[in-house]
């Protein structure tokens, strides 16, 4: 049984049960709904760790197809990996979802020097509008 989300308004009456999908609560007392955290309900905490891990075998090859072998940012041929256009770290502070950190239009072919460069920054907007402009070319050919 769940106590009601005291931090953001709520009763804090205990008693309440998720929806096992959700993690949306219902309170029975109070009459409002609130989000169970993933540790209320015994999942795994959100990491760095567990949003990489969900990007699928099958996410990557399509990034990697759509870059042509080349590194998005810089250009280079050699050892591509996959990054992100808007860092995990940075897409958790903004409140993402997984699946939108993760969505191939966030993730790019990168050479290990540019996706190491990268960290927690986010790409310029500049850069971005480039990225954008190519991949749309790419697709039209």
């Amino acid at each position: 049984m769940l106590k009601c989300d005291e931090t953001s308004g709520g009763c804090g009456y205990e008693g309440n049960v998720p929806d096992p999908v959700t993690r949306k609560i219902w309170c029975v007392k109070c009459g409002r709904f609130y989000l169970a955290s993933k540790e209320e309900v015994g999942e795994e905490p959100r990491t760095l760790k567990t949003t990489h891990k969900s990007i699928t075998g099958a996410k990557r090859r399509a990034v990697l197809l759509r870059s042509s072998g080349f590194c998005e940012l810089c250009g280079r041929r050699d050892q591509l990996q996959v990054g992100h256009l808007v860092s995990v770290e940075r897409g958790h502070e903004y409140g993402l979802t997984d699946d939108e950190i993760n969505h191939t239009e966030n993730l790019c072919a990168m050479c290990p020097e540019c996706n190491s460069n990268m960290r927690s920054e986010v790409v310029p907007l500049r850069v971005a509008l480039v990225m954008i402009r190519d991949r749309a070319r790419r697709a039209g050919q």
